[in-house]
């Protein structure tokens, strides 16, 4: 229900909540992105075996999505 309480076991409910959005914070892809990435892993990895590619340009800006494709990058490497 509320973060609290998986955290601390807080059970209340809060006496007043604000809400911030930071507009465009975070970059924003374009329709279709994902698939244009898709496609660019798979000419690469054609034309350039060997090379692999991690980072916030291609799925996932933030800081946990760039670790994970850091870590399937290394492992992608590793298999080879």
């Amino acid at each position: 229900m509320y973060d609290l309480n998986k955290v601390m076991k807080i059970n209340g409910k809060p006496l007043r909540t604000k809400i911030t959005r930071w507009k465009e914070a975070m970059p924003q892809y374009k329709v279709g992105h994902l698939k244009r990435i898709e496609r660019f892993k798979s000419l690469l990895s054609k034309e350039f075996p060997g090379v692999v590619v991690a980072g916030a340009g291609f799925e996932g800006v933030g800081l946990p999505d760039c670790v994970n494709q850091g870590i399937a990058a290394a492992k992608q490497l590793n298999e080879k």
